[in-house]
């Protein structure tokens, strides 16, 4: 190698001497040229083919030229008129229907009857099975399985390993065909779990739009949850649970069959919930007990006046306070009130015409919560339920 490049520089300082210039390549080190060659071999190879190629590089995703950094919106940086990109190794059905802007990575599976709509990113090792709806512009992260008969709203996120709608832990079950349905604009974190629902429940699981479910999450067959919920790391709901709209529910909760959990109502973590929650309250323990207002949600939307007299009328309902301010009984009413439901409904009747109307929503449901029980009960100032 010495030998050809002092020949090569004899020929060029010939060519100087001669007034002629030497190219442009030439005048590069041999050694220099040969990395050049191979950079340029190397890049045409990562660029040959149709099919998308994925690498990654330092944490950085890149799918055929489309940037996708970990912890963004990928919707973002997908271009709005690009065509569906399939990776060479990725199997999808001929009968499935995929979008405008879709990219499935390496080793994904898309069943028959799919629906995927535009702008879907479907990572690696991705199970789309039969007949699932897959909405405009939802991420599917690597390892997440999604079973027949699922549907998922547009601009979800599911999130590495999580599985929707799989076989639900029921012995009643027979294989029905039954469903699982994600809103729109819901998270679902790593390893969370949503089983679909069965026969004698209704036939579907449903989790609202906006729903923030953390890692580790178990979602039994036939539950609803509400819009706007919020349920923390490795929490297990059991079959038939409702959660309500707004309803936060903290890390390693257990929550037993049939509850209802009411609006804008809050679980503390690791809490044991055997009875229903009075909406927008607070609860905690291990048996839970009844804490008080959520007052934290309360602050959010409604003016410190409201708020006091909510927590006025709360305390006349369950701790036999006086009525709050403001508030009065009909004339010569000498009525005993000798449950939270005649005491519920006797709030409901003194609450002044000129209340604002977030107030009198916050009292009417936790009024009709206390008046039409379920067969479980709620819980209670003193932890027992009320019939």
């Amino acid at each position: 190698a010495d030998g050809l490049g002092q020949q090569r520089k004899q020929r060029w300082s010939m060519h100087g001497k001669q007034g002629v210039n030497p190219p442009l390549l030439w005048s590069v080190h041999p050694n220099y040229f040969s990395l050049f060659s191979f950079v340029c071999f190397l890049f045409y190879f990562l660029r040959k083919g149709s099919g998308v190629r994925m690498m990654r590089i330092g944490g950085v995703a890149a799918m055929s030229g489309v940037l996708l950094q970990s912890g963004t919106r990928w919707t973002s940086s997908l271009p709005a008129q690009m065509t569906s990109q399939l990776h060479e190794l990725a199997e999808v059905s001929v009968a499935a229907v995929l979008g405008n802007g879709v990219a499935v990575g390496a080793l994904s599976e898309i069943g028959p009857k799919a629906r995927v709509g535009d702008g879907t990113l479907v990572d690696r090792y991705v199970h789309v099975g039969e007949g699932v709806e897959v909405g405009n512009g939802v991420v599917l992260r690597r390892g997440s399985c999604v079973y027949e008969g699922t549907k998922i709203g547009s601009e979800s996120s599911v999130y590495q390993n999580a599985i929707l709608g799989n076989i639900p832990q029921d012995k009643k079950y027979r294989g029905e065909p039954t469903r699982t349905e994600i809103g729109q604009n819901s998270i679902l974190r790593e390893g969370a779990i949503v089983e679909r629902g069965t026969v004698q429940g209704g036939g579907v699981t449903k989790v609202g739009s906006n729903v923030l479910v953390m890692s580790g999450v178990y979602v039994g067959h036939d539950c609803t949850i509400g819009d706007g919920c919020v349920i923390g790391n490795r929490t297990s709901l059991a079959g038939h649970c409702e959660l309500q709209d707004g309803v936060t529910v903290g890390g390693h909760a257990t929550l037993v069959q049939h509850l209802t959990l009411g609006t804008e109502s809050m679980v503390g973590a690791q809490s044991l919930l055997q009875r229903d929650v009075i909406p927008h309250t607070l609860v905690s323990g291990s048996p839970a007990r009844l804490r008080g207002l959520n007052i934290r949600r309360l602050r959010k939307n409604m003016d410190r006046r409201d708020l006091w007299v909510a927590i006025a009328g709360f305390n006349f309902i369950f701790k036999n306070g006086p009525l709050p301010r403001g508030f009065s009984l009909s004339a010569g009413s000498t009525e005993s009130f000798r449950s939270l439901a005649s005491r519920a409904e006797a709030l409901m009747r003194a609450v002044p015409t000129h209340s604002s109307h977030r107030l009198r929503t916050v009292l009417s449901q936790i009024s009709e919560f206390l008046i039409h029980p379920s067969r479980i009960g709620a819980y209670s100032g003193t932890g027992k339920s009320f019939s």
